[in-house]
């Protein structure tokens, strides 16, 4: 049997630490809405996400614009 690192880490952390360790390439746009939204609706900041995730606090105002604007892209 071979051993596996593990990192434990609170709920809140998982979805932002799932997408940083899966992005190699740029996230598409539906995806950091996506990401974007979750967080926001937990309770946190533009501020918080758009620093979490490397971008700018505009670009986190731009995701969510966007998607309010054309949801059935979305979808």
């Amino acid at each position: 049997m071979q051993a596996i690192d593990c990192h434990l880490c609170a709920s809140d952390h998982a979805v932002e630490i799932s997408t940083a360790e899966n992005s190699h390439e740029a996230m598409h746009p539906a995806d950091q809405f996506e990401a974007f939204a979750r967080l926001l609706a937990s309770g946190l900041s533009e501020q918080q996400v758009a620093s979490r995730f490397g971008v700018s606090v505009l670009t986190v105002q731009r995701r969510m614009t966007l998607a309010s604007l054309a949801p059935h892209f979305i979808a």
